[in-house]
């Protein structure tokens, strides 16, 4: 992780440009999930939307709980057979879970949604529809695809106005952090 400090005061004011970079980030909790439990590659750079006055970091994240806080460009994602890129933003819902939307391009989605349909258990309807979309898209050398990929309510959806079709829910998240309870 890189920082340059943005104007203002703080630790990190308002403004602070950042990169980060993991290569072979294990995650234990996924080793079942569809995508495997190594995230390959992820690298991204942020601008921090709403900066850090002090290094308390629990504190100071909590202030992203309207949903802003970093503003994220030139994410470049390689975990299991999924190849993203794209931009947007990310914060945190009232129960510090992520809230995100990324303009997400796809490698090869039709490669990768086999694995979320045995973890997620699709309706067999929606996985055809996407398969055939996504067939078709391939048959015309079309293997990059813009999807909407958001966090919501813990929820995380990927959908696509231009294909016309149902969202997939490619699975759920926790709170990233739990908060002290108020004394």
């Amino acid at each position: 992780i890189s920082f340059a400090p943005g104007e203002g005061e703080g630790t990190l004011p308002d403004g602070t440009t950042g990169a980060i970079r993991v290569e072979e980030l294990t995650m234990p909790g996924q080793f079942n999930g569809p995508l495997g439990s190594t995230m390959a590659r992820l690298t991204a750079n942020f601008t921090l939307d709403d900066g850090f006055e002090s290094l308390a970091i629990a504190e100071e994240i909590s202030g992203w709980q309207d949903g802003n806080g970093v503003s994220l460009t030139d994410i470049d994602m390689e975990w299991g057979l999924l190849l993203l890129t794209g931009g947007g933003t990310f914060g945190l819902d009232a129960d510090m879970r992520p809230v995100m939307a990324i303009d997400a391009a796809i490698f090869d989605f039709l490669a990768t949604i086999d694995p979320f349909d045995v973890a997620q258990g699709y309706d067999p309807v929606l996985v055809a529809d996407w398969i055939s979309v996504l067939f078709e898209r391939q048959a015309a050398e079309e293997t990059t695809q813009q999807f909407d990929l958001t966090i919501a309510d813990g929820v995380i959806t990927l959908s696509s106005d231009d294909l016309g079709l149902a969202p997939l829910q490619l699975g759920t998240v926790g709170p990233i952090l739990e908060l002290a309870p108020a004394q």
